[in-house]
């Protein structure tokens, strides 16, 4: 077992200029490519905070039917013991120099991350590099932590419950349709031979990345180059379109949950997901209105006269090749098909108007701008979109966000409206009408006279 030691190059700006303690919002996103196609991608915020993640074109959406809940299971170990360091070591070090070592999973990538300040960085990069590059799985340690991710799925709101069968409903026989979590009879019957069979296929350079903010760029890229990830072919996963579909299950209790979800765009295109996100706004409410519901959204206003207290939570997601919007509903049973019919009536709006338009455009150019004064939020949106077109400053985002057009959100609507419906519905489920008969709504408008609209596809 080698000696672990820090890098002998220092992550220190060596600008002596005063920034706020949280860092500017001045700078650029630089990207570099190795010649081993690893892709290196930072931003010096000045911030006393530094963050640097390697990330793995990986997520869950790559699972197959046999090893469903591969990415929980290795989040899940990603403090065990490695090549070189045992997990004593990794802990005690990162938790004695104050710094945070994780692992996170989307639907399309695996990222570990260390944060901490700067000195603690340094004191701590090498733990990163085992846990991210040099793992060794050991059977009596990944046994020993599944009951982590029993706890893990006992704790999952409602909520994260039916957006997961929502995924599953809508990408059906896809890898989108694959659930960030374990299914519980799969809890402990991942094998090491899986989790190692599946790092070598995906742990791969021309499927990573490695990510900073607060971090000098040649710094990142001379640590970057001492990386031993092996070499390998990037490619694009599996298409996995929007089928639409249906999933029911009956609870006791005197509630019911119901999801609802349309086809949205890929996030290939910034100006695209910023016009869904104001078209997810205009439907089904703004983000803003945690608990109840946003009286000016289509889903309010058609909800007005419902006397009986519910929850709503928009939500949207956006791929590489597909995204999805939509709502959950938590509402008492008696209430729960009204709103599920006022959601879908919501859907089959004709057009949206300008004064709506509007006045949700100005709340999501007011929620980026606010949210990249935030470091987490600008660090996860790097590593969100670093395999794509990353580069620039951050204000370039809201000048896109800004050329988005009413005609533009209409387009998005149009789109979604000539696609599939996908429905959850969980709880007490006697007045939730199926989705059929929600459809039903949408093909009454069809045959009606709707203007046609003219737009232009978003460019």
């Amino acid at each position: 077992m080698r000696l672990l030691r820090p890098p002998r190059f220092r992550f220190f700006s060596t600008d002596c200029t005063a920034v706020p303690l949280g860092g500017t919002t001045d700078y650029e996103i630089e990207t570099t490519t190795l010649p081993n196609n690893l892709i290196v991608a930072s931003g010096e915020n000045g911030s006393i905070i530094s963050r640097i993640s390697i990330v793995y074109k990986a997520g869950a959406r790559y699972e197959t039917p046999d090893i469903y809940g591969l990415t929980h299971t290795l989040s899940n170990c990603t403090l065990l013991s490695t090549r070189n360091a045992t997990q004593f070591a990794i802990r005690s070090n990162v938790m004695q120099s104050g710094a945070n070592l994780s692992c996170t999973t989307t639907r399309e990538i695996v990222a570990y991350t260390l944060q901490g300040t700067r000195k603690a960085i340094e004191k701590t990069l090498p733990f990163l590099t085992e846990v991210a590059t040099m793992q060794a799985f050991r059977d009596y340690e990944v046994r020993d932590n599944a009951h982590c991710l029993d706890a893990h799925l006992a704790t999952l709101p409602p909520r994260e419950r039916v957006i997961e069968w929502l995924h599953k409903a809508a990408f059906r026989k896809g890898g989108l349709g694959n659930s960030l979590y374990i299914p519980c009879h799969n809890v402990g019957k991942i094998s090491v031979d899986d989790m190692e069979a599946y790092t070598s296929k995906y742990f791969t350079s021309g499927r990573a990345a490695v990510v900073a903010l607060g971090v000098e760029h040649d710094a990142l890229v001379k640590y970057a180059s001492t990386l031993q990830i092996p070499k390998g072919a990037g490619g694009a996963p599996p298409p996995s379109p929007f089928k639409g579909g249906e999933i029911r299950i009956d609870e006791r209790g005197n509630r019911a949950l119901v999801g609802i979800a349309i086809p949205g765009p890929s996030s290939a295109d910034p100006k695209t997901n910023i016009a869904a996100c104001i078209v997810k706004n205009v439907l089904f409410g703004s983000s803003r209105v945690f608990r109840g519901v946003s009286r000016s959204s289509l889903l309010g206003k058609a909800t007005a006269g419902i006397g009986a207290p519910f929850q709503l939570f928009p939500f949207s997601e956006y791929y590489s090749d597909q995204g999805i919007i939509g709502v959950v509903v938590s509402a008492p049973a008696e209430a729960a098909g009204q709103i599920a019919e006022a959601a879908v009536a919501a859907i089959a709006a004709d057009t949206i108007d300008e004064k709506n338009f509007a006045k949700m455009k100005n709340e999501k150019m007011l929620d980026l701008a606010s949210s990249f004064e935030s470091s987490n939020f600008v660090f996860d949106f790097i590593r969100k979109t670093v395999f794509g077109n990353l580069g620039g400053k951050l204000e370039d985002i809201l000048e896109v966000a800004e050329a988005v057009s009413v005609d533009d959100a209409n387009k998005i609507l149009k789109k979604a409206k000539e696609g599939a419906v996908s429905m959850v519905a969980v709880g007490d489920l006697r007045n939730v009408p199926y989705l059929d008969e929600l459809s039903g709504l949408l093909t009454k408008r069809e045959k009606e006279e709707v203007p046609e609209i003219s737009a232009d596809d978003v460019e």
